[in-house]
């Protein structure tokens, strides 16, 4: 008998043993029974897993961009009424202009030149004053500060006194300028730049003098290097 009750005195303690293990796990406010796992860990990250660079890490330029070079334009002839056609010399001149971006693919700008064209025959330069729009159709890379563009520049001419062959200098009269280029804008700060530009150039004028008049067409190769670009 004395057996029997030790067996159950220590099947009694193992019992509340147990309860109180299970007492302590339990939440004192929800009621529920804590089971702490363990902590999954993160898989462990490839080191030749390619990054990809987004334009905030190259640096986001801003839309609004002033900038100004000098230009080139080579070839052509000048188409005088009543001449034929005259070899152009060399056209160099000067420009500066606004553009803004409008869009991902597209953006819109104006630009003023000071050129100054010969006529082969010709001793004198002329002056010509051209006030374009720039619509572009733009393409900005993402993983370099890259940006190219087509454009169609077509505008206002405002000439000088013309020399012409045989007629001496006349006086130049308004005409228009239109274009087809394809350039670049290449961005090694944040906010300063180089842009480039190759394209064709067309200008359109009249020239008067005592009664008499002739049209004058040039037409050119034109070379815009170096513009350089400021972004806000």
């Amino acid at each position: 008998m004395l057996r029997t009750t030790k067996t159950a005195l220590l099947a009694a303690l193992m019992v509340a043993a147990v309860s109180t293990h299970a007492a302590a796990q339990e939440d004192p406010e929800a009621g529920d029974i804590r089971v702490d796992l363990p902590a999954r860990k993160a898989p462990p990250r490839d080191r030749d897993e390619p990054q990809i660079r987004t334009r905030k890490q190259v640096g986001e330029v801003g839309p609004l961009r002033v900038y100004g070079g000098f230009q080139v334009a080579v070839g052509g002839e000048v188409q005088v009424e009543d001449f034929g056609g005259i070899d152009a010399d060399p056209t160099i001149g000067i420009q500066g202009g606004v553009d803004y971006v409008l869009h991902e693919y597209f953006s819109i700008g104006g630009e003023m030149r000071l050129l100054w064209f010969k006529a082969d025959t010709s001793t004198d330069r002329t002056l010509l004053w051209d006030l374009v729009v720039k619509p572009r159709g733009r393409y900005a890379f993402n993983n370099i500060p890259l940006e190219v563009y087509g454009t169609l520049p077509i505008g206002l001419t405002v000439p000088g006194d013309i020399q012409l062959p045989a007629a001496g200098e006349v006086n130049g009269k308004a005409g228009f300028t239109v274009g087809l280029a394809a350039g670049a804008n290449w961005f090694f700060t944040q906010h300063l730049g180089v842009n480039a530009e190759i394209g064709w150039q067309f200008h359109k004028i009249r020239a008067e003098e005592f009664g008499a008049s002739a049209e004058i067409k040039l037409n050119q190769l034109v070379l815009l290097c170096p513009n350089f670009v400021y972004a806000f």
